[in-house]
């Protein structure tokens, strides 16, 4: 069995006074950065970062009548150190907003990022769509990008699937990497597997490749 979260825990809304429940995998994480150790020998700058997004989801909102942002902020961090510098912050930004915050958890390159960037650029201006907003188009890009490290999700939304999931992996031979809490259950990230066989036994289960992203952060009130 891979990592394993438990940092979910009960706290108060003090907005509403109610019982909220706290998905925090900050720690869960922090060890990836450890892969970081990718460095420009002539400038001295990292290479790789990991990529955290944090998604205002209508159906955290219906109470409020507040229509789906999609994301709403983004960080792109490239240690330990600034994962944990900017904890709060992320925190902070998911209490305001009511929002979740995600990470794709393995380190992309930004040589990647500057590729495929620069690709769009020149299609952009080819197909005489200069006005186009250049950093909207890199956060779809930074989205997009894939991981230097191959994994695969597995979202499951109830215990009973999990279980059942969990037997098979273990028949299969398929190593569970991490084990993410989420609001309905949780994200097992796993090393690559036959897909197709996996749907055969579970059709109604979804399966992310890479790039994906699992979650980091969020409150919710029970």
């Amino acid at each position: 069995m891979g990592d394993k979260n438990e940092s979910t825990y009960k706290d108060m809304d003090t907005e509403n006074l109610c019982p909220k429940t706290v998905i925090d995998n900050f720690d869960l994480f922090r060890k990836e950065f450890l892969d970081l150790d990718f460095v420009n020998e002539k400038t001295e700058t990292p290479t790789c970062f990991i990529h955290v997004q944090i998604l205002k989801r209508k159906k955290d909102n219906v109470d409020k009548s507040v229509k789906s942002k999609g994301c709403i902020s983004q960080f792109i961090l490239t240690s330990s150190s600034e994962l944990s510098g900017r904890r709060q912050e992320i925190i902070d930004i998911c209490r305001r907003n009511n929002a979740r915050a995600y990470i794709s958890p393995y380190y992309k390159s930004f040589k990647d990022v500057n590729d495929l960037m620069l690709k769009h650029l020149v299609e952009n201006v080819i197909g005489d769509n200069r006005e186009y907003n250049p950093l909207k188009q890199l956060y779809k890009i930074i989205g997009s990008v894939k991981s230097k490290v191959k994994r695969f999700l597995i979202d499951v939304d109830d215990e009973d699937t999990k279980k059942k999931i969990l037997e098979y992996l273990e028949v299969n031979d398929i190593s569970i990497v991490k084990d993410v809490k989420t609001k309905s259950c949780c994200h097992l990230i796993v090393e690559p597997f036959n897909v197709h066989k996996f749907k055969q036994a579970f059709p109604d289960v979804d399966v992310h490749k890479n790039p994906f992203s699992t979650l980091l952060y969020m409150e919710y009130v029970d």
